[in-house]
């Protein structure tokens, strides 16, 4: 099933995303090999600002399954884990889209348990987290080919 992520259709999509030494072009088509291990992630943050980076699958059978969620993100700092990196697995035989957002947080926000991957309807997870803007993204499509 193909769902849209409208919010990020109007941002730029130079959000730099790398998995090892591959440096993934918007779009671009890649093996389930290639996106197994935690992919690195690098924009110019306001250091005033707080952000959340999630990865997420739009075309999930379930709904939409997020793959990484890391907030409270500054220049300085990490932030705070919500779910590890979980990689790209489509059903055999499927294409999925991965979307790497970069959200500018209201404000700081709490801390609070992990809870659950899939969502029916994505502003369901943002909710989550209050007031969020797409700043940049970046996505990449993943093919299982496992037959």
């Amino acid at each position: 099933m193909s769902r849209r992520l409208n919010n990020v259709k109007n941002i730029p999509s130079d959000l730099v995303v790398k998995f090892g030494d591959i440096n993934v072009r918007n779009g671009e088509l890649l093996r389930l090999s290639q996106v197994e291990s935690v992919p690195s992630f690098s924009y110019n943050l306001d250091r005033n600002k707080y952000y959340m980076l999630v990865i997420v699958d739009p075309d999930a059978p379930a709904g939409f399954f997020i793959h990484l969620c890391r907030y409270n993100m500054t220049s300085s700092s990490g932030g705070v884990l919500y779910y590890k990196y979980k990689p790209p697995s489509p059903p055999v035989g499927s294409e999925h889209r991965y979307y790497c957002i970069l959200y500018e947080q209201g404000g700081r926000v709490g801390r609070f348990g992990e809870g659950e991957r899939v969502f029916k309807d994505y502003i369901d997870f943002r909710c989550l987290f209050g007031d969020l803007r797409p700043v940049v993204y970046k996505y990449f499509r993943c093919k299982n080919d496992l037959i």
